[in-house]
C-alpha cells in the first residue's frame, strides 16, 4: 500500500512539472548584433593599376606624358552610420608612358618613368545589398605627388626629372563581398582630376584587394 502511495505521488509530481514546463514561455534567444555593427572599422589592403593617366599643361612650350601605372595601397575606413563611411587611403605606383608634346616633333618620343604617390581622404555611402555584399560611391580629396624622369620639352633637356605636386579631386565606386564576418574582398575603381596653374593630372585607376573587419 506504501509503494502505491509512493508511486502515485511521484507520477502527479512528474506530470505536474512537464505541464509546468510546457506552459512556460520560451526563453528568448539572445540576439547578436550584425558584423557591420560589432566591427565599425575596416582595413583594406588593395593592389592597384591605373591603366590610363595623363599629366601635361595647358601652355605651350611644356612637356606632356601620357602612359599607365601599377601599384600597392592601403586603406582604412571608419562607420559613422548605417551608410556613411570616412577613411584615409595611401598609395604608391611605378609609372610607365611616353613624354609628348616635345619641340621637335621628328624626334620619336621618349620612354618615360618615375613614382607617383597619392594620399586620398574618402567618404563613402555604402548600400548593402544582401547580408554578404555592399555597394557603395564616394568622393576623394587628396595629394597627388609625381616624379618623372625623361619628361621634357626641349631635346637638350633630356635626362632630368619633373615633379608635380598639387591636390586632387576624384570620385569612386566599389564593392566588397564579405567572405565571413571580418575579411571580404573590395573591388573599386574611381577617376581623379588635379590642377595646379595650368597643370592638370587625371587618371582612370582600378583597385583589387583584401577588407579586413576590426
Amino acid at each position: 500500500m506504501r509503494l502505491l502511495f509512493v508511486a502515485a505521488f511521484v507520477g502527479c509530481s512528474s506530470l505536474a512539472s512537464a505541464a509546468e514546463a510546457a506552459g512556460a514561455p520560451p526563453t528568448p534567444a539572445s540576439k547578436v548584433a550584425p558584423a557591420a555593427e560589432r566591427y565599425p572599422f575596416e582595413l583594406r589592403q588593395l593592389a592597384e593599376l591605373t591603366p590610363a593617366h595623363s599629366l601635361g599643361s595647358m601652355s605651350e612650350y611644356t612637356p606632356k606624358e601620357d602612359g599607365w601605372a601599377y601599384g600597392i595601397g592601403a586603406e582604412g575606413m571608419l562607420r559613422l552610420g548605417s551608410l556613411v563611411y570616412v577613411g584615409l587611403g595611401l598609395s604608391v605606383s611605378a609609372m610607365h608612358g611616353k613624354s609628348t608634346g616635345m619641340q621637335d616633333q621628328t624626334i620619336e618620343p621618349p620612354e618615360i618613368s618615375g613614382w607617383l604617390w597619392q594620399l586620398p581622404l574618402v567618404l563613402e555611402l555604402g548600400f548593402p545589398n544582401v547580408e554578404w555584399g555592399r555597394f557603395s560611391v564616394g568622393a576623394e580629396l587628396g595629394v597627388v605627388n609625381a616624379s618623372v624622369k625623361n619628361m621634357y620639352y626641349r631635346a637638350e633637356d633630356r635626362g632630368g626629372t619633373f615633379t608635380y605636386d598639387a591636390p586632387f579631386l576624384g570620385l569612386r565606386l566599389g564593392y566588397v563581398h564579405w567572405l565571413s564576418d571580418r575579411i571580404g574582398v573590395v573591388l573599386n575603381s574611381g577617376v581623379r582630376l588635379s590642377v595646379e596653374d595650368t597643370w592638370i593630372y587625371s587618371s582612370l585607376g582600378v583597385r583589387l584587394g583584401v577588407s579586413w573587419r576590426l
